[in-house]
Formats: C-alpha cells, structure tokens, sequence
C-alpha cells in the first residue's frame, strides 16, 4: 500500500508540472525559473511523451515488484500463523487429554460439531469419529435419554448451564463417573445455536464422596450407639448401685444368719470343753470347735472377697505399731506352729519405725494370710517373717516376706496363685483344703494401700511371699504404750550386754534384731563357752538350754531368760525367766523392764493367763442379756457363768427397754437385729431414758461387715462384739465396761466424799 501511495504521488507531481507549462499559468518569473529547470519548449514538446512513457513503465515496474514481494510475505505469514495455530491446538489437545477431560461443542440436537481431548478413552471413538454423534452416545439408553432431553431444551435463562453426572461403562470395562457441564453457545445475533461444555472424570471424587457419606452414617450410627450405650451405662450404673445396696443389706443377713448358728456351735462347745468330759468326750468336743472354727475362716474369706469386690471396704489410716502387728501374729498362729513342731519366728530389722501410718487391721490381716498359708503348706522347717525398710530414690517402703521350708510351687502356676479360689493344684486343694481366697485378698488389700505383691518359689525347697508398701511416718511426737515400755527397757539396760544361746537361727536371728532395737550389743555363744562380760556390766542371756545358764550369773542384776514351750515355765529353774516361743518384741520388753518395777528387775515374774480376778468389781454390777435367738442367749449366759456374773434377759428391743424401767441396769448387752425393736433404735431411745448416769451398752452382733461397728456407735452403744462370742473378747468388753462405770461413779460421787 505505501508503494501505490509513492507511485501516484510522483505521477501527480509531473502531471501537475507539465499542465502548468502548457497552458501558460505560470507568471513571468515562475515561468522563467521553470523554462531554467525544464528543457525548451520546444524540447520538451518532442520528448514528453516518451519521457512519461517511460516514468510510467518503470513506476509500474517498481510497483510490481513491490506488490509481489508484498503478496509472498502475506502467504509466508499466513502459513506461519496455521503452522502455530496447529501447534496450540495439539498443544491444546494434549493438555486436554492429560487432564482426562474433553472439551465438545454440539448443535442445538445435541450432536458434536467439535471434540478434543480423551474422549478415545470413554467412547472409544476418536475426536474425528465423535463428530456428527450425540454428545450422550457414551451412555447407556437410560442416561442417554435423559442427557438428550437436556440438551434439547432451550438455556432458561439465557445463561443458564446444563449439570449432569453419572456412571459408565468404559470400553476397557471399567466403571467411571463422568460430570459433564454445558453452557449455551449464541450466534452474531445472540440467538441460542447449541453447547460448548467439558466432561470430566470424578470418579475418585465420587468413590471420595461415597466414602465420606458411608463415614458420616457409620459416624451416626457410633453416636447413636454411643447414645444408647451411655444411655445404658447409666441404667447399668444405676442397677449396678442397686445390685451393690441389695448385695450388701444380702451380705449382712447371710452373714447375721451364718453366724447366729455358728456363735451356738462355736460356744457351746468352749463351755462344753470345760467341763467333766472323758477322754473320748474331749476329743469330740474338740472336733466339733476346730471344725466351726474352720467354717467361720471360710465364712469371713467369701465376705471379705465380697466386699472388697463390691468396693465396701475403706482403709483407716491411722498411727499403728509395726511389732505389734507382727507379735499379734505371732501369738494367734503360735498354736498351729507348735502342733506340727515348726519354728515360728519374726525379724524386724532395727530400723523400722516403731510407728507407722497405715490400716493395722488389714496389715494384720494379710499377715495373718500369708503366715497361715506358710504353716499349711510346711511340715517340716520353719516360717519366718521378716520385715524391713527399703529407702529408695522415692519415698521409702515397708518390706515384708513371709518365707518357709514347705513344698514350694511351680513355676506355671505362679501367676495365677493370687486368683480368687485358685490352688496350685486339684490334689493340693485335696490334701491340705482351703478354698484359695486367702493370697487373692491379700493381693487387693495390698494394692488398696499402694503397694504390691509377689513369690518367688522352688519345689521341694519352700516358698517366700513379699510385699511392699509406703512407708508413712506417724504424726509428729506420737507415741504407744509399748514404745514408752520400750524406752523404759532401754534407759534400765544401758551399757549393758546380751548373749544369745539359742541353737535355731530364725529364732537368734530374731532375739538379736528385738535387742538391737532396745540398744543392746548382741554376742553370739553357744553355751558356756560364750564370754564373760567385761568387769562391771550386767548381761542378758538368753538361752534355750536353762538349766547350762542358770549358774552362769555373775552379777545380782543378770538377767537370765529361756526360749521354751508355755507348758515347760513350771520346770524352769529359779532365778530363771521365760521368753515363750515364737518369742515377741512385746515379750521381751515386759521381761526387761516390768510394769511397776521399772528398776527391778531381779523381781521378775512370769506372765500369767486373765483370770475372773479382773472383773471383780462387776460382781454386784446389774447385767441385761438382750436377743432373740434361744441358742445365742444359752452362749451367753453360759461364758457369764465361766466369768462368774449373771444377767437378767430380754428377747427383744422393747422388752429391753421394759426391763430396764423396771430396774436400772449397770450393762447391757444388746442384740443389733431383732424382731419388734431392733438394737440400734432400743439404744437411742434407751439414751433418751437413762437420765443421769450413762449406761454401758455393748453390741453383741452377727453383722461382720465394714461399717457395722461404726452403726453401734452412731446408736449410742459403746463397745462391739462380734459372734462367735468368745469369752476373752466378752471378759475383755466387760472389763472396760467396769472401767467405764469406776469413772462414772466418780464423776457423779459428791466432792470431798469418801
């Protein structure tokens, strides 16, 4: 274009010029200057014609030779321009095809004018081969028919899309989810000419989706489920706490009715083992006692397991004497050791507290297990307790292991030994019995105060049982009456020396550890060839052979002290004291440093049994018996006699009460559940009677469970004692009921009376 624009530029310049010189238009200097610039008139005249002829010819020369160059130029970019329009439109076409989609334009039938993309992959029809098909020629006849319905209807509004999405059969057979989306194409007018739209692939969506719904309703069916198991937690919890009250108020009737029975056979046959009996009557009688007693052990085991299952036991935490705990022990399992000749025997290492903090009665009462278990299994040898303290990087523990000489137990069956009526097997439950409570509840005891349980065992070698708790210091400036005895032993025997004779390890290893905590030092000897202590100082011997050491005393102070039997203090020589064996810490501390004789101890008398001397001062005191059970007020009455007292009886609460109207009573002891009135209620009402002096009313009940003795009193009653009654517990409540009368009689007797 700029090439035509110069040639007929130029071609308009000579026109112009040789016009102007025709036809004379030019003034006289114009003219001359022209004439000067052209050739003559004349001359130019002549030449013109050729001279534009030959402008014209080369001028279109040029032109033509632009105008082709120009022509190749255009055709070089237009080649150019398909060339990168076939690149962007395979560029596009890949794309497409790796993103799984295609992209499609239809008519307003719904057929393809234009595909691109992986539509192969689906229809199994190239983008050429698609053209001319309906865009839902993919579908099965259900879906194709509902996707050509769409397609056809006109957009409404004009910008409207089309949505669609369903499953299909690929042509490899696989299932996909396709979703396709179209929208409405328009002409140069704007009237509705067909769809452009894409189909993708969602099938992983899809899956993702199902998944999530599936989830959600598996979700809401765990919270619905949840719902109904809390629903039914908390209808559980409360049948649970049901089964719990209606267990428990079970457990104290069946205990009640249990030991009712149990409280006649057990008594009658004390009162009947006192009496003019001959040998054949006596051994009997002894039977039917050592059976009930049996039978009350396995009574008291399935409660405790009982309670302890049904959480109804509470641990007291009080200030409590490790040595006492152990001599208890000792004295109540003395009786089995001596009738199958075994050493029985307690070392408590001197650094144990003399007191701790803790639940006596359960300490107790796993000793008691542990120890009893050992002399069943034992025939032969010795059960030692030894107990100690373990000062870790933590709070320090108290050590206890019970070990014997008995037959041991295998290996395989030591994990299950702490289950409840377990035993280590069918033919040792056979020969020694038992119902297998006792180490299980020693297991849970244990662990309800924070420490733990094990054995170490080898057959044929014997067994050792330990267990460990925290150990708590008592309250600060605590004390006992047998830690005061023991300062006092330890203040009469300063810089004194012992001696220790005694042929059975277990049982020197045990003398030593109690002297060594009075701060005494200990030699060892056998006999006489033990030392003569150095000039001046006393010594404690302590010896099993008493008739070798009687002579052997240096000094007036000495003191001489055997390891025998209860029945051989008679025989022992004078000058000579008794340690009964298994020999206590309490025992010995009462022989060093006698109650009331706290400097002499060369007046040192052996102990003697309780006698009915103690309850003197009840002689004249009024007794009411008060029970409804015939058998139950027969025991009474009968261990009343042994103590030598009487009572007068009642069989129910508001014959109690009646009676006591009618004569006021010193002491009462009164039956928990009777008919009419039970004792709790004759109890508070009997308060409300009494008036001045307070009288002292004893609980005698068959109920054994955690709580009953606190109910008494809560009632106003001022002792417990369970059934079985036995006469010591019985002389024992009486005699601080005597105490309890002294002190109320002095606080009503007038000032200055005598």
């Amino acid at each position: 274009m700029r090439l035509l624009a110069g040639a007929g530029i130029l071609a308009g310049m000579l026109l112009v010029a040789f016009l102007f010189l025709q036809g004379g238009a030019l003034d006289a200097s114009a003219t001359e200057a022209a004439r000067r610039l052209l050739p003559a008139r004349s001359d130019w005249s002549a030449a013109a014609p050729g001279a534009v002829a030959a402008c014209l010819t080369l001028l279109f020369a040029l032109l033509a030779g632009r105008v082709l160059r120009a022509v190749r130029a255009i055709e070089a970019e237009e080649v150019a321009t398909r060339r990168r329009l076939a690149a962007e439109r395979e560029r596009f076409e890949n794309l497409a095809r790796l993103t799984g989609d295609w992209l499609w334009e239809a008519d307003r039938q719904g057929r393809y004018t234009f595909v691109t993309g992986a539509v192969a992959t689906y229809t199994g029809r190239s983008p050429a081969q698609c053209l001319g098909f309906p865009v839902s020629s993919f579908l099965p006849p259900e879906g194709a028919l509902e996707l050509d319905g769409l397609l056809a209807t006109p957009p409404a509004p004009p910008g409207a899309h089309v949505e669609y999405q369903t499953w299909c059969a690929q042509p490899d057979g696989r299932e996909a989810c396709l979703a396709l989306t179209a929208g409405p194409l328009r002409d140069r007018q704007g009237h509705w000419s067909g769809w452009q739209g894409i189909c993708r692939d969602v099938t992983e969506a899809a899956h993702d989706r199902e998944a999530l719904r599936l989830a959600k309703e598996e979700a809401e069916d765990a919270a619905l489920d949840l719902e109904r198991a809390a629903t039914r937690a908390n209808e559980m919890a409360v049948a649970a706490e049901a089964a719990s009250t209606a267990k428990s108020a079970f457990l104290a009737t069946m205990s009640h009715e249990i030991r009712t029975p149990m409280n006649g056979v057990i008594g009658m046959a004390a009162l009947l083992l006192e009496t003019g009996l001959d040998a054949r009557q006596q051994e009997y009688a002894q039977v039917i006692q050592t059976s009930a007693e049996n039978l009350l052990l396995l009574l008291n085991d399935i409660l405790d397991v009982s309670k302890i299952e049904a959480g109804r036991v509470d641990l007291e935490e009080i200030d409590c004497d490790p040595r006492e705990l152990a001599d208890s022990v000792l004295e109540l399992l003395a009786v089995k050791a001596q009738e199958k000749n075994l050493t029985l025997a307690a070392v408590i290492d001197p650094d144990v507290p003399a007191l701790i903090r803790g639940d006596p009665t359960r300490l107790r009462q796993v000793l008691i297990n542990l120890v009893g278990n050992a002399l069943k299994f034992t025939a032969a040898g010795e059960v030692v307790i030894r107990m100690g303290v373990d000062v870790g990087e933590a709070e320090p523990d108290l050590q206890v292991a019970v070990a014997d000489t008995g037959i041991g137990i295998r290996q395989d069956r030591l994990d299950t030994l702490f289950e409840a009526f377990t035993q280590v097997d069918t033919s040792t439950t056979r020969v020694y019995g038992g119902t297998g409570l006792g180490l299980a509840i020693s297991r849970r005891l244990v662990e309800m105060m924070g420490g733990s349980i094990g054995v170490t065992s080898r057959p044929g070698e014997g067994s050792t049982f330990r267990f460990r708790i925290p150990l708590r210091a008592a309250a600060g400036g605590a004390t006992s009456p047998r830690s005061v005895a023991a300062d006092r032993a330890r203040a009469i025997w300063r810089d004194a020396e012992a001696a220790i004779e005694v042929a059975n390890a277990a049982t020197a290893a045990a003398i030593a550890a109690h002297l060594s905590t009075l701060g005494l030092r200990c030699r060892a000897g056998d006999g006489a060839a033990c030392a003569p202590p150095a000039v001046g100082r006393r010594r404690i011997v302590v010896t099993d052979d008493p008739a070798a050491a009687a002579g052997r005393t240096t000094m007036p102070d000495d003191l001489i002290l055997a390891c025998v039997p209860a029945r051989e203090w008679a025989a022992l020589p004078p000058g000579v004291g008794a340690l009964t064996v298994p020999v206590r810490f309490g025992q010995l501390v009462d022989r060093l440093a006698p109650v009331g004789k706290a400097g002499d101890v060369a007046g040192f008398a052996a102990d003697v049994a309780a006698t009915v001397a103690d309850l003197l001062d009840l002689a004249e005191a009024k007794i009411l018996l008060v029970d409804d059970n015939l058998i139950n007020r027969k025991v009474a009455l009968g261990l009343l006699g042994r103590l030598g007292l009487s009572a007068d009886v009642a069989v129910d609460g508001r014959e109690a009460l009646a009676a006591f109207k009618r004569g006021r009573h010193d002491i009462i002891l009164m039956d928990c559940m009777m008919p009419m009135m039970d004792g709790y209620e004759a109890t508070r009402r009997l308060r409300r009677l009494e008036g001045g002096g307070r009288v002292v009313v004893v609980a005698m009940t068959a109920n054994a469970l955690e709580g009953d003795r606190k109910r008494c009193l809560e009632a106003g009653m001022d002792d417990y004692l369970p059934k079985p009654l036995r006469r010591e517990a019985l002389a024992a409540a009486l005699a601080a009921g005597a105490d309890r009368l002294r002190a109320r009689d002095a606080a009503t007797e007038p000032a200055g009376a005598t």
